[in-house]
């Protein structure tokens, strides 16, 4: 069984290479429905945010989503919940045509606004 420990916590690694893949994949998708740019800094910020999410709030997704991030068996679903909302945020989200091939790009501030706003809707965001 392969492990991964951060702050103390354990967490098993297929869980986080699960999750890491549907981030892209919520990315890729989003991109290609609205026809617009997510900026590799907001790309960053979400992937740091669900991914502070599984490392350090263990029993939040237990009790919240009945999903143990220290099993692998969770994986495609812990996968499948952070990809959906994601996607939810995404859809959601403003974004303006300033980047010079005019293509519209997401911007933080409608990120920020929208998880403000719907925080606990966006589990596994939520605390």
């Amino acid at each position: 069984m392969a492990i991964n420990t951060f702050r103390g916590q354990v967490g098993h690694a297929q869980v986080y290479d699960t999750a890491l893949v549907r981030i892209s994949e919520a990315f890729r998708k989003a991109e290609d429905e609205r026809g617009l740019i997510i900026p590799d800094a907001i790309r960053l910020f979400l992937r740091n945010v669900v991914m502070e999410s599984l490392y350090l709030h263990h029993d939040d997704w237990r009790r919240q989503m009945r999903l143990d991030p220290t099993s692998g068996v969770d994986a495609g679903g812990i996968g499948d919940r952070i990809h959906n909302s994601l996607i939810e945020l995404l859809r959601n989200t403003d974004a303006e045509s300033w980047t010079p091939s005019g293509r519209p790009q997401v911007t933080y501030i409608s990120v920020v606004r929208y998880m403000q706003n719907n925080w606990c809707r966006i589990f596994p965001f939520c605390r």
